[in-house]
């Protein structure tokens, strides 16, 4: 039951309930529903790595399934530091529904681990990066409905710092994991090239702030770095699922 679409499908509907409550206001139901849902993922991330009988830590961070519980967690602790969720929540919780439909449509199978993609570098690289692609899609969605109140503000930004810090971490594990695996830290493939490009947009995000004519304009580039974070992380994906894989 666990590894099938209608587990992550159950998940969607719980969210989807928490989107409701968050429209209508209600914010204990919301959080409620939340909770539920992140603490359903973890029970599918514990699952997924032992259905086949060993435990692989690598497979408790799959991108398709780490992704989504990033960003719960991320709008639990959001709501928290606000007070309660509130309608403004309401982008990021669909952004959270989006991740968890794809979840459930995508392959709950295991791709065989080989000697270069097991360990401890692989691990860290995936828990990071995967918790930057969840920060930075859901500091997009954030932007969407934030008012320009200090408070919302400083929690759109400071979610933009988090997901640069852990992305930066992310490049520099993955370098040591490069080059422990093929004996490069860096290749000119699209896996590292988007990487860089994803890197250096934020990096420019940050530090524009000390231009006086940025504050009109972050808006519209926290959306667009929202959006191009969730484009490369989930063409990775895409591209993967055509892998072979254990258990479907």
């Amino acid at each position: 039951m666990i590894q099938t679409p209608w587990f992550f499908g159950l998940i969607a509907v719980v969210y989807a309930a928490a989107l409701l409550g968050c429209l209508t206001d209600r914010g204990r139901v919301c959080t409620v529903f939340l909770s539920l849902g992140a603490l359903l993922n973890a029970v599918f991330l514990v699952h997924h790595s032992a259905f086949t009988g060993v435990f692989i830590w690598n497979s408790l961070v799959d991108p398709a399934f780490f992704l989504p519980f990033t960003v719960v967690l991320a709008i639990l602790f959001i709501a928290a530091k606000l007070g309660k969720p509130c309608r403004e929540m309401s982008p990021a919780i669909l952004f959270l529904l989006a991740t968890t439909v794809f979840a459930a449509w995508y392959p709950k199978g295991i791709v065989p681990p080989a000697g270069n993609k097991t360990g401890t570098w692989p691990f860290l690289f995936f828990v990071f990066e995967n918790a930057a692609y969840g920060l930075f899609g859901l500091s997009g969605a954030l932007a969407l409905s934030f008012s320009k109140e200090e408070v919302r503000w400083k929690t759109l930004r400071r979610t933009i710092v988090t997901g640069f810090v852990f992305y930066s971490i992310a490049q520099v594990v993955g370098a040591l994991w490069s080059f422990q695996g093929w004996g490069h830290p860096f290749m000119w493939g699209s896996r590292h090239l988007s990487s860089a490009a994803v890197w250096l947009f934020y990096g420019a995000l940050i530090h524009m702030r000390l231009l006086s004519s940025f504050v009109i304009r972050e808006r519209w580039l926290a959306i667009a770095g929202g959006c191009l974070a969730v484009y490369i992380a989930y063409s990775h994906l895409m591209y993967e699922m055509g892998l072979q894989r254990i258990g479907g």
